[in-house]
């Protein structure tokens, strides 16, 4: 099952697609309205790919805030430690 985001990325992805398509047909037969619907089509595959990025930010429980926090006042280890497990998200 994909997540929400995953899909919204999918959905953006698709939308690219078809608009580079539409353009190329629109450039080969010279119709406006293929010109028109394939950039309409890239405009909702960029707002689409915002949305997704939006909706795949970090979001950090309280208790997971507040452990942060303690390992970065406890001093140069914790620090250490707290940037390394940073890194490799």
């Amino acid at each position: 099952m994909l997540s929400t985001a995953s899909r919204v990325f999918l959905l953006g992805g698709v939308l690219f697609v078809m608009g580079v398509v539409l353009i190329f047909l629109a450039l080969d037969r010279g119709r406006g309205t293929l010109l028109w619907m394939g950039l309409a089509a890239l405009i909702l595959s960029v707002a689409s790919l915002a949305a997704g990025s939006w909706l795949t930010r970090r979001k950090t429980s309280l208790v997971d805030r507040r452990r942060e926090q303690q390992l970065w006042r406890s001093g140069p280890l914790g620090r250490r430690w707290l940037e390394n497990r940073n890194r490799m998200r």
